[in-house]
Parts: C-alpha cells; structure tokens; sequence
C-alpha cells in the first residue's frame, strides 16, 4: 500500500533500472516495480501536475526482465483541475536474456480517473528471444479519459513479439468512461508473428458516448528472412466497442500494414476469431473504419485484410478505404478477403479496394467459399469499387467465386465497380473488372421497395487478351427478391481491356432473371 505523492502544480518522475547478469539464471529484474501502490499529483488546484514513469528492465537468462511491472492493485491519480495534467510511462524498456522481456506489464488492475494517460516509446527487450512484448495488458483492465500510445513496439526478437498485447476475458483498454483511445504500434521481431498489435482470449478496447478508437499497427519481420504472419493488427476472439446509448458520433478506425518475411502470410489486419465490433450510439454518422490497410512484402498471400472469422456490425456503417494487397512481383495478395465467413453491417462502402503489385491472382476484392456472404438480408446498400495492381494474368478487381455471395435485403442496393489489372506491355490475359464464378448475387426478401444489382467492368491490359469488364463461369444466381416493377439487374459503363477478345461483358454461365428487368 505505499504511495508517492506531491501537491498542487507537482512533478513524480521515477526512472528505474533492474540488475542482473546476461550471462546469469537471474529472472523479474524490474526497472520499476509497483505492488499494491498509489502514485498521486496534485490536490485540487490549476496548476499543471505530472507523473512520469521509466523503468529498463534488467538482465539474466530467466527471463521476464520488464522495464515497468504492475503487480497488484495501481492507483494513479492527478487530483487537479488542469487540462494539461498528464501520467506518462516513458522511454520504458524490456530487459535482456531468457523470453518474455516486456517494456511494460500491467498485470493489476490501473485506474486514472482525469487527464490523460500515456504510453510513448515503450519496448521489448530480448535480442533474439521470443514474446517480448511493449505494453502488455495481461487479463486486466486499464482505464483514463483519454489514453495515446505511441510508438510501442515489440522487441527484437525471434517470433512473436507484439507491441501492443491485450490478453485475457478481463483484459480492456479503455472503458465507457474513455472518450479517446489511440494506438501506434508495430513489431522490431525478425522471425515470425511479430505483429504490431494483438487482441485475443477475449480482449477488449472500449470508448464511451462520442468515443473514438484509432490502432494503427505494423507487422515486423525480416525481408530476407523466412518469417510469416507478421500483421498489423491481430484480432483473436477480440471486442471493440464505441459509444454507450446517446447521440453523439461515435468512431472505429483499423489501420494494419503487414511486415515482412519470404514466408508471406503477412496481413495488415486479420480477423481470426470470434470478432466483435459495437458501435453502441444513436447517432446515424457511426462508423468503423478498415483505413489505409496494406498486406506485407515477402511470399504470397499478403492481403490488406483477412476476415477469417464472421463479423456482424448490428449499427452503424461499415467502410473500407484504401486497403491494398502487398506482396512486389508475387502471387495472390488480396486487398479485402472474405474468406469463406459471413461479413454484414447495415451499411458497407468500398472504395480504392486494390489487388497487391504481384504477378498472377491479385484481386482487390475477393469474396470466396460456399459460407463466404458480403452482407445480409437485413441491410441496403452495398458499395464496392475495386482493382488490381498485378501486372500478370488474373489480376481482377472484384471475385466472388466457389460460392461466394453478396446479398442485401428489401429496398436494397448491390453496386460493384471493378477494374481489372496487368501491363499493357505483358503478355497477361484474364485480368477482368468483375469475375463470378459459382457465384451469388441477391436483392430483397419479398417487399415493394425497388431493388437494384449494378454492375461495371473495366477490362485489364495484356497481349494476351480475353480481358473482359465482366466475366462469368460456370455458374451464377442473380435474384430480385421483391414485388416492385422497377427491380433491375443492369450491366452498367463495362468495357473489355487490351489484347484481343476482350468484351464488355462475357456471360459464360447461365442467367435467368425470374424476375426484374436486366
């Protein structure tokens, strides 16, 4: 219970260095250790109070050497009425020797009533050992009004070191009382699963009424070495929710870049399992935002998001802009994959969706697998416009195949804009706007409000040619699920690429339109 207190206008600063030895068993040589402590600024008054945390984590071969660990029960308080009043854990470092080397580990429950709580340049250590972690969350909740973290990283390691880790069912970042809570965070690890940020076993992130949530992460890696599933973000049976029941607006935004490593694999975000997303507000401007998401470098398979898992947003509108596959001369890096799960919100709009700079298959929007839906009956509108940045054959800016579908409910509208990809110098083909294949397109559920399907087609470039706006194969199901007159599927501005044999629209499957107007 011991505490460190200072009055109005007052400054803690507390910089701590664990022992050891490198070459020792040594274990838990903390830089700073709080067991059941109160740290506290200020008593009442307008002056500026501080509380400034560094801790550099010692040395030894056991390992769990953090620079700051929080064991039981951490009281801090700036007991002022400045808006300037700030507690910051800085500059902390991870220790070395052994695994498990954290910048920070609050393994007690942390509360800032007022002012702001930072975290800036805060570091694994472990120079080439595993789960060095910056800031870890272990099964506890951290809550301030306002919480930035800057520059977290994982330490240098060899696999799976996070920057930031939120980690257990009692694990939160934030809480209802928390309007803004921002997240840099990448990985300095050079095996694999370094990723910028983590979010499992239940883990939270939370805002309240007009809250916003911003992570930004960045995947590690080595581009010359044999790493894989480095991501940005990673979300494993994961909560974040924004807003508790009023009007004001309340935000969401992911922003994940994948690392590195020949093993590819590397996903700016991926949604693993069990995501929740709750925009819990009133306000018709709600969103979340998948933001400037990019996949690694490094093998194949690096898409800008992976969503592996269903993910239903009950309110509010569900956008994804600027999310791009990564990849530079490899094959199959896609901007957005669905892969084989549902994906649904009320609202979902896509822009500047891009298949990554590789050579065969990179598509920007890739629906696919008999479970895989973009969106449900009980939503409107669905927006997509997407392309390719691959310069090979099958560079496609939207795919729906293997059963894949995309759906909207009664006065719904589907509207798919895709532009195919290739070099015009190549000797590509197959690099279509729009490619269904066993594929699902429905409007409506039985109601008179008017349903429309549009889709539009650019044609990639290739010499080798057959790059059509819109291409079909094999199978596709188009269905007009209401009784208005003006239903309409409508094949709208499509246009074949370069090459020979490229068409506007090639329909290579069957379409019968029960009813509607096409």
């Amino acid at each position: 219970g011991g505490s460190v207190v200072v009055g109005n206008g007052g400054t803690i600063s507390l910089t701590g260095s664990g022992g050891g030895l490198y070459s020792s068993t040594g274990s838990g040589n903390y830089g700073i250790y709080l067991n059941t402590a109160t740290i506290s600024a200020g008593n009442g008054g307008s002056a500026t109070n501080t509380i400034t945390l560094t801790g550099i984590g010692g040395a030894g071969v056991g390992g769990s050497n953090y620079g700051i660990y929080a064991a039981a029960a951490l009281t801090l308080t700036l007991n002022g009425s400045s808006a300037s009043d700030i507690c910051t854990f800085l500059n902390c470092t991870g220790g070395l020797g052994g695994t498990l080397n954290h910048g920070i580990n609050i393994s007690a429950v942390t509360t800032l009533s007022r002012a702001t709580l930072q975290f800036v340049n805060v570091t694994g250590g472990g120079n080439g050992t595993a789960n060095n972690y910056g800031l870890y969350i272990n099964n506890v909740a951290v809550t301030a009004p306002t919480i930035i973290s800057n520059d977290i990283l994982g330490g240098p390691g060899l696999n799976n070191n996070y920057g930031l880790y939120i980690s257990g069912a009692s694990a939160a970042l934030g809480g209802t009382g928390v309007i803004t809570l921002n997240v840099f965070a990448g990985s300095l690890g050079t095996g694999s699963t370094e990723a910028g940020i983590v979010i499992d076993g239940g883990g939270s992130v939370i805002v309240g009424n007009g809250g916003s949530v911003t992570l930004v992460g960045t995947g590690g890696g080595l581009y010359s070495g044999t790493g894989t599933g480095n991501y940005g973000i990673y979300l494993n049976t994961a909560t974040i929710t924004a807003g508790n029941g009023n009007a004001s607006t309340n935000s969401i935004i992911l922003t994940g870049i994948g690392g590195t490593g020949t093993g590819g694999g590397h996903y700016g975000v991926y949604v693993a399992a069990t995501p929740k997303m709750n925009l819990r507000g009133t306000g018709a401007a709600d969103t979340v935002t998948f933001l400037n998401c990019t996949g690694g470098l490094g093998g194949t398979l690096n898409h800008g998001v992976n969503v592996s898992a269903s993910l239903a947003l009950v309110r509010g509108t569900l956008r994804f802009t600027n999310v791009s596959g990564g990849g530079s001369g490899t094959a199959s890096n896609y901007g957005l994959f669905i892969n084989n799960v549902s994906l649904s919100a009320p609202i979902i709009l896509s822009s500047d969706l891009l298949g990554g700079p590789g050579f065969n298959n990179n598509y920007g929007l890739y629906v696919s697998g008999s479970s895989a839906v973009l969106g449900s009956t009980s939503m409107n509108k669905i927006n997509v416009i997407a392309g390719s940045l691959g310069n090979g054959s099958n560079e496609s800016g939207i795919v729906v195949d293997l059963g894949g579908s995309i759906v909207v409910g009664n006065g719904g509208t589907i509207n798919l804009v895709g532009s195919g990809g290739g070099l015009y110098s190549s000797s590509g083909f197959q690099n279509y706007g729009i490619y269904l294949n066993q594929a699902t397109l429905a409007s409506g559920t039985g109601g008179s409000t008017l349903n429309t399907i549009i889709l539009t087609g650019f044609g990639g470039e290739g010499t080798g040619g057959v790059n059509h706006g819109v291409a079909t194969n094999t199978s596709l199901a188009v269905t007009m699920n209401g009784t208005n007159s003006s239903d309409s599927l409508t094949f709208l501005n499509c246009s074949g690429g370069g090459g020979g044999d490229s068409c506007g629209a090639n329909l290579a499957a069957s379409l019968s339109l029960s009813r509607g107007i096409l």
